[in-house]
């Protein structure tokens, strides 16, 4: 499997269009392991950027 650093994950996340808060919650996610509580961060800023566009 392929590893990111912590940096290039931020900075994906920055590129997506993240806010500072919701980054920090998918780190604090990645940190302990929880993989459907980063899932659902990014299901959540999904929907926020399609509703920006609709």
């Amino acid at each position: 499997m392929f590893r990111r650093s912590k940096e290039d994950v931020v900075r994906n996340l920055k590129d997506a269009g993240c806010s500072q808060q919701t980054i920090e919650q998918f780190m604090e996610c990645l940190k302990r392991g929880t993989l459907s509580e980063q899932m659902e961060l990014l299901s959540r800023h999904r929907d926020s950027l399609l509703d920006q566009m609709h």
